[in-house]
C-alpha cells in the first residue's frame, strides 16, 4: 500500500493497518517517501516510516510486515476474496498464463469450488494438466475485475510466491 494511502487510513481512524514492504529504500524512493532521508537509503521502506505513521493516530493498531507473503499467510484467505478485499473490486476471472483458474461464467458448482481455492497450486496443476516444477517458486496471476459501476478495471499482475 502506498505511503500516502497508509497515512490517510491511519488519520481516518481505521481499526488496523499493516504496512507490508519487502524492498529497501533507494535514493530514487526519496521523492515519494516523505518520512525518509538520505541516511535511510538501504533500509526497509516500511520500517523507515512505521514509527512516524503509527504516531499519527494512537487509536489505530499498526503492524509491520517486511517478509515476503508466504503461502501460509495467504492461505488465511481464499485468493479471490483476498484480491477483492485488497482492491475493492469484483473478480470476474483469474488466470495464470493460459490456464483459466476461475471465471464467473463457469458452472455454479465449479464457481463455488474455485472460490474455495485453498491450494492454488493444486488448482493450477489440475487446470493446466501439468505439474508445477520444483524449481518454480512463484506464479503470476492476472485478474479481470469490475468496480461497483460494472466497469472493467485493470489491476497489475499478482505475483504469488508459494515456496
Amino acid at each position: 500500500m502506498g505511503l500516502e494511502v497508509a497515512m490517510n487510513l491511519i488519520l481516518g481512524g481505521v481499526h488496523s493497518v499493516t504496512l507490508h514492504d519487502t524492498k529497501t529504500l533507494t535514493f530514487r524512493d526519496l521523492s515519494a517517501h516523505f518520512y525518509a532521508s538520505e541516511r535511510d537509503v538501504g533500509k526497509n521502506r516500511a520500517k523507515v516510516c512505521f514509527n512516524k505513521l503509527a504516531e499519527r493516530n494512537d487509536t489505530v493498531n499498526c503492524a509491520l510486515a517486511v517478509k515476503i507473503l508466504s503461502e501460509d499467510f495467504v492461505k488465511q484467505f481464499d485468493m479471490i476474496d483476498w484480491v477483492e478485499r485488497k482492491t475493492g473490486l469484483t473478480v470476474s476471472m483469474l488466470t495464470s498464463g493460459a490456464s483459466l483458474l476461475y471465471a464467473f461464467f463457469h458452472a455454479p458448482e465449479k464457481v463455488a469450488e474455485r472460490k474455495e481455492m485453498d491450494d492454488l497450486i493444486a488448482v493450477l496443476e489440475e487446470v493446466s494438466r501439468d505439474r508445477v516444477p520444483d524449481h518454480r517458486h512463484a506464479i503470476v496471476l492476472e485478474a479481470l475485475t469490475k468496480n461497483d459501476e460494472n466497469e472493467f478495471v485493470e489491476i497489475p499482475v499478482i505475483k504469488y510466491k508459494f515456496r
